[in-house]
């Protein structure tokens, strides 16, 4: 599995899309090193076997932009296992009943970029287990 994080220079959301992908890449139990490229990209852009997270239907990145559609969770844990060969025993399957709601508002308040991205039941599991790796059941 190849990960790219495509930037262009001085990007104020690259550090925040480097922290997504890194807790996804945690939280699902993948030791892959996210390769950085900075440049003229529409930035942030997030690729898994080169295909664009949030785009997966269009061709390569190009253009010097900041991106309207920022990379989120849900987007980057469905390319992420979408890229994995098969589920390994490892990976998180449901949320322990043992999780704490004021653990999930205080995440969300220590990351600001997670605001407004749940827009469904499959958006908020991705980002409960993003929030709770360590709390999940195999």
């Amino acid at each position: 599995m190849r990960i790219e994080l495509l930037t262009s220079p001085g990007c104020a959301n690259a550090g925040a899309a480097r922290k997504i992908v890194e807790d996804c890449l945690t939280t699902l139990g993948i030791d892959t090193p996210i390769i950085d490229f900075v440049g003229r990209y529409p930035s942030p852009t997030v690729l898994v076997d080169g295909v664009d997270v949030m785009r997966p239907e269009a061709g390569a990145p190009i253009g010097d932009a900041c991106r309207l559609d920022l990379p989120t969770p849900p987007r980057i844990f469905d390319a992420l296992r979408a890229a994995m060969p098969s589920q390994s025993a490892g990976t998180p399957q449901s949320v322990a009943a043992s999780a704490q709601p004021e653990r999930a508002q205080s995440h969300l308040d220590n990351h600001p970029e997670l605001q407004g991205v749940i827009v469904g039941q499959s958006d908020a599991i991705a980002l409960a287990d993003c929030a709770f790796g360590h709390l999940l059941a195999n």
